[in-house]
């Protein structure tokens, strides 16, 4: 075993994968939530935008920390 320098960087290199998985997560998360509005007849402007807010916030909870 060798104790010299440092033996390369450390990083995790499936961040990328798990990334994209969060992305679509959310995108699918996003996409079902104003169908489901959208053909209950519910869907305004004003919800749209509180889905789409709120499915950046499942996005960004669910991806990966840089």
């Amino acid at each position: 075993m060798r104790r010299g320098g440092p033996s390369g960087s450390v990083g995790d290199r499936h961040w990328r994968g798990s990334a994209r998985l969060a992305a679509c997560c959310a995108l699918l998360f996003c996409a079902l939530i104003l169908l489901i509005d959208w053909d209950a007849g519910y869907l305004t402007t004003l919800r749209a935008l509180l889905w789409i807010a709120l499915s950046a916030a499942v996005g960004t909870v669910c991806s990966p920390s840089g």
